[in-house]
């Protein structure tokens, strides 16, 4: 279960949104202007996403996928991850 707030609602209720983390709720913080999502909080006990489980699962769906659906994929999750390392840089 996710939680979405803006920045504003956020700040002015702190207290009660670390609260909700505490009890495993997710929270989206959005912009309130333009409305995208600019963090997304997890309790830290909840698990990251796991790139490699995932791509083995996506691998034995291979009679449901083409060789080109998975290579396009693996070419995303490499996007990403560069995007995600340029990121960390700034």
């Amino acid at each position: 279960m996710t939680r979405t707030v803006t920045v504003s609602e956020f700040r002015d209720n702190l207290s009660y949104y670390l609260d909700l983390l505490k009890k495993k709720v997710a929270i989206s913080v959005t912009d309130g202007r333009k409305g995208i999502v600019l963090v997304n909080l997890v309790h830290k006990d909840e698990p990251e996403f796991d790139w490699d489980k995932h791509m083995k699962w996506i691998k034995n769906m291979k009679p449901f996928l083409t060789d080109k659906d998975l290579k396009d994929m693996k070419r995303f999750r490499e996007d990403i991850n560069k995007r995600l390392e340029q990121a960390s840089k700034r």
